[in-house]
C-alpha cells in the first residue's frame, strides 16, 4: 500500500503553502486557512468553478452514467463538478492525472484511493474536499428549514436534542446544523459513514464541538461569504512516538 505523502508535501504538491490560497490551474477553488492536519478546500460549482461542471471528460464511464441517471435538473451537473473538483485535487495530491485516479469503497461505501487519505462533502453548488496523510472527514450543509430540525432534531443524541428544546427557535437551525456537520464529518473519518447512526455520539450543539471518539479531533471550519452554510473537519491524531 502507497504511503500517503505528509500536509505538508500534500500543500506544496497542490500548490498552496505559504501565502498562496488558490490552488494553480483551479480558479474558484480555496483553501481554508486554520487546520495543520489537513489541507481543506472549497469552491461554488456555480460561481467561479463552474467550469467544473464542463470537464466531465476526466471522469470514467461508470460516473458519467451516473451523473446521467439523476431525474432532476441540475443535480447531474452538480454532481458532476463536485466528481471533477475531486479528481483534479487528489490528481494533484498524487502526481498523476486526475482521469487516471482510482477509486474505490470500504464495506461501508466510503470511497478511498490508494495514496491519500480524502474526504469530499457537497450541497448544492457548494464543495468541501479535504485531504491528509490520516483519515478524516468534511462534511458542509445549508442552514436547514425549522421542519428538518424539528424532525431529525429529535434523532440525535439525547442531550444534543435537549439542547436544541432548550434554544429560542430562531437559534435552533445554527445550533442543529453544527450538530449535524460534525457528526457527518466524524463518521466519515472513521469509515462507517451514517451505519453508526445518529444518536449514539455526543458532538455537542454549542459553540464548542465535542470529540467523543478517542483517537479523533473535530472542528468547525469557517466558510468565508457562505453565511448560509455550516462546516466540520474531523481529523486522526497522529501516532505518539516512543
Amino acid at each position: 500500500m502507497a504511503v500517503s505523502p505528509s500536509v505538508a508535501e500534500l500543500r506544496q504538491r497542490l500548490g498552496v503553502d505559504g501565502t498562496r490560497c488558490e490552488p494553480p490551474g483551479l480558479p474558484g477553488v480555496a483553501c481554508l486557512p486554520g487546520s495543520r492536519s489537513a489541507v481543506v478546500l472549497v469552491a461554488d460549482t456555480a460561481a467561479n468553478a463552474s467550469w467544473a461542471r464542463r470537464r466531465d471528460d476526466v471522469l470514467s464511464r461508470d460516473e458519467v452514467e451516473r451523473a446521467a441517471r439523476f431525474i432532476f435538473p441540475g443535480l447531474g451537473e452538480t454532481w458532476t463538478g463536485a466528481r471533477v473538483l475531486l479528481r483534479e485535487v487528489l490528481g494533484r495530491a498524487m502526481r498523476m492525472a486526475a482521469a487516471d485516479v482510482v477509486f474505490q469503497a470500504n464495506r461501508f461505501g466510503k470511497p478511498m484511493a490508494e495514496g491519500v487519505e480524502f474526504s469530499l462533502s457537497h450541497k448544492d453548488s457548494i464543495v468541501l474536499i479535504g485531504v491528509s496523510d490520516l483519515p478524516l472527514g468534511v462534511d458542509v450543509e445549508k442552514l436547514p428549514g425549522d421542519r428538518t430540525v424539528q424532525q431529525v432534531g429529535a434523532a440525535l443524541h439525547p442531550k444534543e436534542a435537549a439542547e436544541l428544546l432548550d434554544l429560542a427557535a430562531d437559534e435552533r437551525s445554527e445550533a442543529f446544523t453544527r450538530a449535524w456537520v460534525r457528526k457527518e464529518a466524524m463518521l466519515k473519518a472513521m469509515g462507517v459513514g451514517l451505519s453508526r447512526g445518529i444518536s449514539k455520539d455526543y458532538v455537542s450543539t454549542g459553540a464548542t464541538p465535542r470529540s467523543p471518539v478517542a483517537g479523533l479531533r473535530i472542528c468547525d471550519v469557517a466558510l468565508p461569504g457562505l453565511p448560509g452554510h455550516r462546516a466540520a473537519l474531523c481529523t486522526t491524531a497522529a501516532p505518539a512516538i516512543r
